[in-house]
Order: structure tokens, then C-alpha cells, then sequence
């Protein structure tokens, strides 16, 4: 994604990433390794391309593993395509609603069907933390804050998952008393694709690993699964707050979790009609409910924070989160961190949001949502 033209090093790396990808999901690991090798030779990030190749095999992680640095509108993300199964209007569909006690049961007995090399690769158990969140919550300064601790933090990534990926492991999480709610039909074996060189690569360097990508959220269940130590930072802020923030700059895309009507198996989804306002607020309640099953399930293992808090420089907050994630860092440097906006994207607001607050208000009421 980018606000301007790619430069032609930022095409040619893209290429070699994408590249690399196909080469790598088609078996064919030479082809895989040399456009690492091309993506390297390029300077532009840590690409280690030994530890890039775990994505697809089993083997030993070689270096570290960093995305091209996260600037405010410049994000290099190779955007993987995987469609969706096309939508069966032959076999029953589903409309469920956002229902916590369901998320809770499908956690709970969260098992697919991975490819042994992603279990094979992790030679032993770290307490890696994933951050979800709805986007719009500072995630970006929460990442800047935790560079250069005990742990290694990715905002971006590599590879954006595909939509279709996400919406799959959504309708499943949604799904009360499926037979058919464990089975992989894709889309968790290629998250574990599009990241674990990521958390491979921290841990070769002696580091844990944090992602902090809120396209990742619906993803939380298998990375429990996966990492048997790992915990768990929700990050909320104020709905009222995101809404503004989605609305006035323009952010919300497709590429977010939406309401679907959808087929139990295999998943095959389609868009339910619905205004954007409508769809964010659905979108707020429904990361809201299950983040928090999530912590349910994992009990000490997961903490709740809050954006607005940290923001404010409240102290109690802050020490929360210090002393959940025993990072090294200090109370002072926590506090003067959380004193400067980061990724504000002020000259992106295009639209005033304040005429639409009482239509969001009803909608988030609609969903089950307090004000």
C-alpha cells in the first residue's frame, strides 16, 4: 500500500517477495530460495533468505527476519490472493449473531489439521505475544515502544493475508456445534506461511516474538494452538474513538472482517448488504467479543489494555502492561513514549464523522454494544 508511485526498488523487491511466495507453495524450493537470495541482494531489510524458507519446509532458521520499515504510507506487503470457495446457495447458510459463549466453545477446542513442518520448526516453546486489536488503537506506537526489548515486534509483514483466508477462520470461530468447524480448508496453514518466518527469526536471535498486526486478530486461537506459552495483549480504545478514526480518514476496506452469510462446509461466504457505518460498528463489536472470549479461555495468559489510558499517561495502565510483558522497559521511558502521537495520519481526513455518531451509536447498540 502506498499513498504515491513505488520507487523501482521497492517494485523489483515486491516481485522477488511475491515471487518467492508462488515458487515456495508450488514446492519448488530452488526457484523459492533464489528470489530470496535477488529480495536480499536488494538492502532494503532483513530477509535471511535460510529463515525465509521455513515458511514452506522443515529446517534450521538462519538470522533474523524483518519486514521493510513501517513508515506512514509506505507499507510493502506482497498481497497474497487466495479466493474464496464460491458461494453455494444449494446447501444451508448461516447469519449467525456475535455470541461470546460460541467464540468460547470453538477456542476451546481449537485443532486443525497443520502441516508438521510448522510444529517440527519450533525447537522449543517461548512466550510470544500477539496484540489484537480492531486497528486505530495505537498499535503502531505500541510497536516503537517495544523495539529494541526482550522481544522483536512486527506491525508489517512480509505477506498480507488474504481477506478470504480470514473470513474462513472467522465463520468457523462463529459456528455453534459444527462437526465441521475444525477442518483447515486452507486458510490457517497459509497464516502460518505468511508469518512464521517472522517468529522463526526472533527466536534464532535470541528474541521473542510480538505481532502487532490487528489483520491477525481472528488468527489468535491458532497461534494459542501453535505456541503453547503464548499470551495475549487485547488492546481497546474507545468505539466511539475508532469509529472517528475509520470514518474520517477513509480506512475502511474490504480487507476487514465483515458480517457474511455463509455456507458451513466448506466455508464459501458472501457479503451481507449493509451501510459502512453499519459495518464498522459490527466489525468494533465483534473483534470486542472475541478478543475477550479469548481471554476467557486463556485466563492469565491474556490482559486487556486500554489505548486511551496509555495515551493519557495513566500510570496504573502503563504498569499493566510493563509488568505482563516484563520487557526491560521502564516506567519513565513508557510514560514519555506515550507522551508523542505516533501514525495520527491527521492529513488523511477527508470526512467529518461527527453528523454520523448517532447512527454508529445505534448500530453498536444494535450488536450488543454499551456506550
Amino acid at each position: 500500500m502506498s499513498d504515491g508511485m513505488r520507487s523501482d526498488e521497492e517494485m523489483e523487491y515486491l516481485e522477488y517477495m511475491g515471487g518467492a511466495y508462488i515458487a515456495g507453495q508450488q514446492g519448488d524450493m530452488g526457484k523459492a530460495f533464489r528470489f530470496y537470495e535477488k529480495a536480499e541482494s536488494l538492502g532494503m531489510c532483513e530477509i535471511s533468505p535460510q529463515t525465509q524458507m521455513l515458511r514452506f519446509r522443515e529446517g534450521e532458521a538462519k538470522g533474523n527476519t524483518r519486514a521493510v520499515t513501517f513508515t506512514e504510507d509506505n507499507v510493502l506487503m506482497v498481497e497474497v490472493e487466495r479466493p474464496p470457495v464460491p458461494f453455494d446457495t444449494e446447501v444451508e447458510s448461516f447469519m449467525p449473531e456475535i455470541d461470546r459463549e460460541v467464540f468460547i466453545q470453538n477456542i476451546q477446542r481449537y485443532s486443525y489439521p497443520l502441516r508438521p513442518y510448522h510444529h517440527n520448526n519450533i525447537k522449543s516453546q517461548m512466550d510470544h505475544i500477539m496484540v489484537m486489536s480492531t486497528g486505530r488503537c495505537g498499535t503502531v506506537s505500541l510497536m516503537k515502544l517495544f523495539e529494541g526489548s526482550d522481544y522483536i515486534p512486527h506491525h508489517a509483514f512480509a505477506y498480507n493475508i488474504p481477506i478470504s483466508d480470514k473470513h474462513e477462520l472467522m465463520c468457523r470461530m462463529m459456528t455453534k456445534d459444527s462437526p465441521h468447524a475444525l477442518v483447515d480448508g486452507g486458510g490457517a496453514n497459509n497464516w502460518l506461511v505468511c508469518r512464521s518466518a517472522e517468529w522463526l527469526g526472533a527466536m534464532d536471535v535470541g528474541h521473542k516474538y510480538m505481532g502487532i498486526n490487528h489483520m491477525d486478530t481472528i488468527f489468535a486461537p491458532l497461534f494459542a494452538t501453535l505456541h503453547s506459552l503464548s499470551r495475549f495483549i487485547y488492546l481497546h480504545r474507545n468505539p466511539e474513538d475508532i469509529f472517528r478514526s475509520f470514518y474520517s480518514k477513509n480506512q475502511w476496506s474490504l480487507n476487514q472482517l465483515h458480517p457474511v452469510e455463509y455456507t458451513d462446509y466448506p466455508v464459501s461466504y458472501r457479503y451481507i448488504e449493509m451501510s459502512e457505518i453499519e459495518n464498522i460498528a459490527w466489525y468494533i463489536r465483534f473483534t470486542e467479543e472475541f478478543s475477550r472470549a479469548m481471554g476467557d479461555v486463556m485466563g492469565d495468559r491474556w490482559i486487556e489494555v486500554s489505548a486511551n489510558k496509555l495515551f493519557a499517561g495513566n500510570q496504573a495502565e502503563i504498569s499493566t502492561l510493563l509488568a505482563f510483558t516484563d520487557a526491560g522497559i521502564s516506567l519513565e521511558t513508557a510514560l514519555e513514549h506515550f507522551k508523542t502521537p505516533v501514525n495520527e495520519k491527521k492529513h488523511k481526513v477527508k470526512r467529518d464523522p461527527e453528523p454520523m455518531m448517532g447512527e454508529f451509536r445505534k448500530f453498536y447498540r444494535k450488536y450488543g454494544g454499551v456506550l
